[in-house]
């Protein structure tokens, strides 16, 4: 979704408070901090979902429609997402979804096999998108493996780690 802000002259919500901003209010440019008063910034963006449940697809809105598709839906299934940033030198986010409630691991494995860091052992996690962070500053630099387990099943993703 893009957001269009005059005052911050981006379409991607992010904001502009330099001077190169044609549209910033304040000259010379000031601090902004969230607020709800008229010059703080106001931009919120909260999402509500469900999770897709069989027969959605034939939803009515009326009674006299017949079922309508007016979006596609999209499944949420158990995922490994890629690891950001990589390449790093001291932090990285693992990302993942889940479908169902389960315990799930995350491990971190040498390019020879061997175990570095157990980032998530066997814990409970709840449906929807997880992010977990991981320091790197311990690690030497090269690749390495994320391991994800849910169920028996394994995905793995690459880690390039830089000092």
């Amino acid at each position: 979704m893009l957001y269009f802000c005059r005052f911050c002259y981006s379409r991607f919500a992010g904001y502009d408070n330099t001077t190169a901003n044609p549209f910033n209010p304040n000259d010379p440019p000031q601090l902004i901090t969230w607020g709800e008063g008229t010059r703080d910034e106001m931009f919120f963006l909260a999402f509500s979902y469900l999770f897709y449940q069989p027969g959605d697809e034939n939803i009515v809105f009326e009674e006299d429609e017949e079922p309508t598709n007016l979006f596609t839906v999209q499944k949420v299934l158990d995922k490994l997402y890629p690891v950001f940033p990589s390449p790093s030198a001291e932090n990285t986010s693992i990302g993942f979804t889940l479908e169902t409630p389960g315990k799930v691991s995350m491990n971190v494995f040498s390019l020879s096999g061997q175990l570095v860091e157990s980032v998530i052992d066997n814990q409970m996690h709840l449906p929807g998108y997880h992010i977990k962070k991981v320091n790197l500053s311990a690690y030497q630099s090269g690749t390495y493996l994320i391991e994800f387990v849910k169920d028996g099943m394994r995905q793995t993703e690459k880690l390039i780690v830089v000092h």
